[in-house]
């Protein structure tokens, strides 16, 4: 059965969604730029936030699973990501991007292996 769902009743279950899954994280200022905050999950890292551009980088195959879970394509999805995260920590994105698995994912595991 398929169910029907206005726009912004969904954009409203994904915020949520977010919220239950990453809300509340704690973060972890890079030792070498202050304004380079790591969010924290279990002792991972699942995303971070650049200050100096307003960059944040959503991590763990999150914008993915909101694409395939809430049928959204790739800029609905970082656009609500983006307006959860300044909503929730406070902090004003410019941008959001998606880590390359094979760079920032070494880098995030680097810094929580130590």
């Amino acid at each position: 059965m398929k169910i029907i769902i206005n726009e912004n009743r969904r954009e409203r279950i994904v915020i949520k969604w977010l919220e239950d899954k990453y809300g509340g994280l704690k973060h972890k200022v890079s030792k070498d730029y202050s304004d380079l905050y790591y969010f924290m999950k279990n002792g991972y890292v699942v995303m971070d936030y650049y200050g100096k551009y307003g960059t944040l980088h959503a991590g763990n195959g999150i914008i993915d699973f909101i694409m395939k879970t809430f049928g959204m394509d790739r800029d609905e999805s970082k656009e609500i990501v983006k307006l959860w995260f300044q909503e929730s920590y406070g902090y004003d994105v410019n941008i959001v991007t998606e880590p390359t698995t094979t760079t920032m994912y070494n880098v995030w595991r680097a810094y929580t292996d130590k």
